[in-house]
């Protein structure tokens, strides 16, 4: 939807939250597929013990950015475990 008088676009939650979705279900599914290829082109160990250290930074980096849980409801899992 667009205001006429700003020129302001307007998009439905619904269409945000399905976008949303779809990216972090792609993001979550290339990933690891992204980084097995790499991990099989890098010739020498300590890059490869690099490289992974770098996708499990990024991997945490992503679900703390782009996860929906919340404060409360984490630490109720955390509790759960327990």
């Amino acid at each position: 939807m667009v205001d006429e008088e700003t020129g302001d676009k307007s998009y439905s939650s619904n269409r945000v939250n399905r976008a949303s979705n779809v990216f972090v279900a792609i993001m979550a599914s290339a990933l690891p597929v992204l980084s097995i290829y790499a991990l099989t082109e890098i010739p020498s160990t300590e890059a490869r013990i690099s490289a992974t250290a770098g996708f499990i930074i990024t991997s945490a980096m992503l679900m703390g950015i782009l996860g929906s849980a919340k404060r409360s409801e984490r630490s109720l899992q955390q509790q759960l475990r327990l």
